[in-house]
């Protein structure tokens, strides 16, 4: 099975109190329709787990070695508070197996 193209880099920006994108940092130039990602709505910072994930779509094609998931996750659960902690959880289904997941999160951001 391939090694996950998505490297451990994610990141949410904001710009005045607003939330304006997520990414996702890639070593591949397209990680494919087998990379998929996972998240959580938006909970708490000081919660050390999560386990309730939903499916928000495979990996767009990364620009510059980023991938914007901002219109996957706000499709899903909308824009998340500010201080409010985002996990993700991204794997790859080749030839019908499935690896492992690796779990990211951040903090969004104030201004």
């Amino acid at each position: 099975m391939a090694s996950s193209p998505v490297s451990c880099v994610f990141t949410i920006s904001s710009a005045y109190l607003f939330f304006t994108k997520m990414w996702v940092m890639t070593r591949s130039t397209n990680p494919g329709e087998n990379t998929v990602i996972r998240a959580s709505a938006p909970v708490s910072q000081g919660r050390e787990t999560c386990d309730n994930f939903r499916i928000i779509g495979t990996c767009p094609v990364p620009v510059g070695g980023s991938a914007d998931i901002t219109s996957l996750y706000t499709a899903r659960f909308g824009a998340p508070p500010v201080a409010k902690k985002v996990y993700l959880r991204i794997n790859q289904f080749v030839g019908g197996w499935e690896s492992l997941p690796t779990t990211f999160w951040a903090i969004v951001p104030a201004a």
